[in-house]
Formats: structure tokens, sequence, C-alpha cells
């Protein structure tokens, strides 16, 4: 597993640039970056700096690496790491509307940057413009995966991650996991993302911090092609309808569960 670490870019030459962190100096590639100043934080991994972030994103993975260096030495307390888990509270009974007062988090993963890799952002982005209306479903660009997403995992009751993955199948094939299915899944396929950090990993480190929804899934498509290219290829372009419906159709899965739940608890 390769494990990025947040940097900042103190000298900029041409695609490559000086950047410092975690006690360390080294000369990145940027091209995956449109532009970089002196005093940017960057999320780097194997010699490329994959994303811009924030200071306090970088932070947040800083204390996120100490965390799973302090859990590698046998520390159990790491509270000082990550916020801990909000108190379980009964789902509300759904309204007219459909909406369950359940936190829904759709997890978008990849680079758009790569092709076929991209297309759990694209998903993302697409289910935002139909649904970005509705206050209980939260849109996230998680970019290629980082240790940080432990915290709105956390935060939230459902969680959807849409992704490229390695199926095995046909390009554009879709496959949906949920609850346990995802865990088996993740667990018998450990080379299933095209990530460097895999989505096992991150559900490893969610589980250090005492939390994992129980309502979760995951939306895989088989790419054609992970290389450069800002669009998806045919095959799998194709497909975003069905994905599409299928993110839907599990988002409403989501909160009738709620809503059972909550009918069974009250009676």
């Amino acid at each position: 597993m390769c494990i990025g670490i947040p940097m900042q870019v103190v000298e900029v030459e041409g695609a490559f640039a000086w950047c410092e962190g975690r006690g360390r100096r080294e000369r990145l590639n940027v091209i995956l970056l449109e532009e970089v100043s002196p005093g940017d934080w960057v999320y780097a991994t194997l010699g490329h700096a994959r994303e811009r972030i924030t200071a306090q994103r970088a932070e947040e993975i800083g204390l996120a690496l100490d965390g799973l260096a302090a859990a590698l030495q046998g520390e159990t307390d790491l509270e000082a790491y990550f916020p801990a888990p909000a108190a379980p509270q009964l789902p509300d009974m759904p309204d007219k509307s459909g909406k369950s007062g359940l936190k829904i988090l759709v997890l978008g993963i990849g680079n758009t940057l790569l092709a076929d890799e991209g297309v759990g952002i694209v998903v993302m982005q697409e289910l935002k413009a139909r649904l970005g209306a509705d206050e209980d479903i939260e849109f996230l660009d998680g970019g290629t995966l980082s240790f940080t997403l432990a915290v709105p995992i956390s935060e939230c009751d459902a969680l959807l991650v849409i992704d490229a993955a390695e199926l095995g199948a046909t390009p554009g094939t879709v496959r949906s996991f949920e609850g346990e299915a995802m865990d088996r899944f993740l667990g018998e396929n450990r080379k299933s993302s095209v990530h460097e950090v895999g989505l096992l990993d991150l559900r490893s480190i969610s589980l250090l911090t005492g939390y994992w929804p129980q309502r979760r899934a995951l939306i895989g498509i088989q790419p054609a092609f992970v290389g450069w290219g800002e669009a998806l290829t045919p095959a799998v372009a194709t497909a975003l309808p069905d994905i599409c419906n299928a993110a839907a159709g599990i988002i409403g899965r989501f909160r009738l569960g709620a809503g059972l739940q909550a009918l069974d608890q009250m009676s």
C-alpha cells in the first residue's frame, strides 16, 4: 500500500516543484495540477502531486497519518487523531417528499484526468445536479482517496461510494454491493481499486475510529482505460444512466430501511 503525504510547495520549476512536508524535501511532478505556486499545499504520492489541498486538509491528513502510526504501534486511544463519531440518533419518519432525515454521504472517487478512473467523480457530479437540493445528501469529491475521508464517513448515517473497480468484466459493467456484500467484495478483492490507497484501507482506518456506517454500499464500474485523458471511454460513458439509476435506488433503500427501523423502534 502506498500512502501519500501532505507537502507544501516552496519552489516551482516548470512541470516540477520542490516541496516540503513531514520532515522531508522532495522534487514532485506537478503535471496533474493546472498550476501551483509557492505556499500551496498538495497531496503527494509516488513522486507526483496528485491534488491541491487546503492547509486545513493538510493538517487533517497529518493527524490521520500520526493516528495510523500510533495504531500500528499498538495505541488504542485514537481520539486525539480522529473526531469521535456522533452518537446514533433515531431516524426521522419519512415525510411526503420522501426524505428521511438520514444523513447520506455520496462519495465519488477518482481522477478526472485519467479517463475512466474519473467515472466516480462524473457520476457524483451528475447526481448532485439532479439531487443537490436535497439537504439530507452530501456530495463529496473524494479524489483518489485519503485517510482523512474517515472524518466525513464518521459523520454520516449512510455511505454510498462510486468508483472505478476491477470487476473482471466487460468495460462499462456496473455492479452494486450493499452492506456486508460491500465488505466481502473489498476483502476478497484487495486489488479491486485502481488507486494506490484502496477502499479496504479506508474501511480499516474508519474502523480504528470506531465507526463504519451500518447502511453502506459501493457501486463499482469496470473501466476500459485508465491513463491520460479527460473524457470517459464510450463503454463507460454509455453506462452513466444505469449507474445513476443504481445510485438512486440505493439511496431509496437507505431511506426505506431507516423508516422501517424507526417504526419498529416506536412500536
